[in-house]
């Protein structure tokens, strides 16, 4: 649910950008390899630490964190997960080996509804 809301809350920002967006409810499933999307989830990469403004120099209204350069934006994009594709945060972090991951296919089954009528 927090990945959806933050889809939609970028969208906004975007929007408010003007930049011209995909509807983020109506996107289409991204085409992602599930074996090379778990051998990246697998190797830590640790992100850019951007500028801080001295401790000295915060006692105005200018920015503590600098932005990223283009380059260091790309590179920090780069090392998106694709949490909204797999997560699987609690079979890597159970303590008891307990939550295992498996890939299936989607099924859609139809079911007939009963009413009784008074």
């Amino acid at each position: 649910m927090a990945i959806a809301d933050g889809r939609l809350a970028a969208a906004e920002i975007l929007a408010d950008c003007a930049v011209e967006t995909p509807d983020p409810v109506r996107a289409k499933k991204k085409d992602i390899n599930l074996d090379d999307l778990l051998r990246k989830k697998a190797f830590r990469e640790y992100g850019i630490r951007p500028v801080e403004t001295p401790l000295a120099d915060r006692k105005n209204f200018n920015l503590v964190m600098a932005g990223y350069s283009q380059e260091d934006a790309i590179q920090e994009a780069s090392r998106c997960l694709q949490c909204d594709e797999i997560c699987n945060v609690c079979v890597s972090v159970c303590p008891n080996l307990a939550n295992f991951s498996y890939t299936i296919d989607p099924v859609t089954w139809s079911l007939q509804k009963a009413v009784i009528q008074a």
